[in-house]
């Protein structure tokens, strides 16, 4: 493992993002089969956690950018669906929306 694939992890780790995660009850490749609108989509996210207030998803992003408008450019749509799909499971409870960026080595929300 290279050093920046470290930091990277690290950085993952130990943002309070993660805290709140740690909290929940963490599913990794969580699937899912869901009906929006008239469409089916269905699928894999790369990480859902299940805390008592909230939902928080996160989608891991391997590109390499050097800006998150970058990313939220190319998948913002993409975790729109997926906030979608959990608000149906869980209509009481907020969904956080994140990418986790390796390239950035950050959190990026997605409203």
């Amino acid at each position: 493992i290279k050093d920046k694939d470290i930091q990277s992890i690290l950085a993952f780790y130990t943002n309070p993002i993660y805290a709140k995660i740690a909290k929940g009850e963490i599913h990794h490749e969580f699937p899912f089969y869901a009906l929006l609108g008239t469409e089916v989509i269905h699928g894999y996210m790369d990480m859902v956690a299940f805390t008592s207030e909230e939902t928080i998803l996160i989608d891991f992003k391997t590109d390499r950018v050097d800006s998150k408008e970058v990313l939220l450019e190319l998948y913002t749509d993409q975790l729109r669906d997926y906030v979608r799909v959990l608000q149906q499971m869980r209509p009481n409870k907020p969904v956080k929306a994140y990418m986790y960026s390796l390239a950035l080595k950050s959190y990026v929300e997605v409203h």
